[in-house]
């Protein structure tokens, strides 16, 4: 395949999922956007860290980085939804060139077009949280993680421990994939990226623990005084963790009767699963990433409830 073809696919798949991005980007926010929308209104950089975020469930980055962004472009709906479709659209492009490294431009097209068009990614890159953020940061560090095994230059393991780092202050649940990745390259004894990386995210942790320890702090007692709060949150049994594996496969999308939606929706999600399993004979380490961390996810709900399909959206 041309050059020249394969970017004008690429540009077709991406302006095509701009453009569906763009449809009712406008409609009113949601709670948790009110949320994002009145912490970049009200509070100043430094507030940020120091009053709200320890009375939060996320690290302060995003909200940082939602203020820099308002700042210069408006508090409207659309302002405050177009960096996630940003996030997104980047993610889409680091999602073909990692499918390209691994397996070309074919494949890399592919890639693409089922992730920019899954029903799943396309709501919550609408949405003016920090979960597409963070998937775009995660892709980045699996995209240079590839890069740094593969030719072991120093610039590649800089941007795969600076993008993990990234990661983890965008939103605490990417630790369950930052987990596995470091187990891999103990595995595959690869100490030199393995210490170079770790030391550098426990760096990152050590800045943040003053917060994360109030945030705990506070949760705790925010369980304690509202009832049933951990169910929404997400604890670990069957059904939360059934609704990933399906809401990856077919969105957010619902209907009734419910015996049929879930009838289609086990179908389309088993025909869909076959090929993620019959494919970790090709990339062992992307099947390990993604199991291990669905793993961890659950193991960790049964202490603190986080088993929630959304929390884990950089896995598609």
């Amino acid at each position: 395949m041309r050059g020249n073809d394969v970017r004008l696919k690429l540009f077709i798949i991406l302006f095509s999922a701009l453009l569906i991005r763009l449809i009712n980007l406008n409609q009113s926010l949601w709670l948790d956007e009110a949320t994002t929308a009145r912490v970049v209104q009200q509070y100043t950089y430094w507030e940020i860290i120091t009053k709200f975020s320890p009375t939060d469930f996320h690290p302060p980055l995003y909200y940082l980085m939602m203020k820099l962004w308002t700042n210069l472009f408006g508090y409207s709906e659309i302002s405050l939804r177009i960096p996630t479709i940003l996030f997104s659209l980047m993610t889409g492009y680091l999602v073909y060139r990692i499918a390209k490294l691994l397996n070309g431009y074919f494949v890399g097209l592919w890639a693409v077009i089922f992730f920019l068009f899954n029903p799943l990614i396309v709501y919550y890159s609408q949405e003016a949280r920090m979960y597409s953020m963070v998937t775009l940061t995660l892709t980045f560090s699996i995209y240079y993680l590839l890069k740094s095994l593969r030719d072991n230059m120093f610039k590649n393991k800089l941007l795969f421990s600076l993008f993990i780092c990234l990661s983890f202050l965008t939103f605490y649940g990417s630790i369950f994939l930052i987990i596995p990745v470091f187990i891999y390259l103990l595995y595959k004894k690869r100490y030199k990226i393995f210490l170079f990386s770790f030391l550098i995210f426990t760096f990152s942790v050590i800045l943040l623990s003053p917060l994360l320890y109030e945030q705990l702090i506070n949760a705790k007692q925010q369980l304690a005084l509202v009832v049933n709060w951990n169910k929404v949150l997400g604890t670990s049994n069957l059904k939360n963790l059934l609704l990933i594996p399906i809401k990856f496969s077919i969105g957010r999308i619902s209907f009734y009767p419910k015996w049929f939606y879930w009838s289609i929706s086990l179908v389309w999600t088993g025909f869909i699963w076959y090929f993620i399993v019959m494919g970790r004979l090709k990339n062992k380490l992307l099947f390990f990433l993604l199991m291990a961390t669905l793993v961890l996810g659950v193991l960790f709900s049964f202490f603190t409830p986080v088993l929630q399909y959304f929390r884990f959206l950089y896995l598609i």
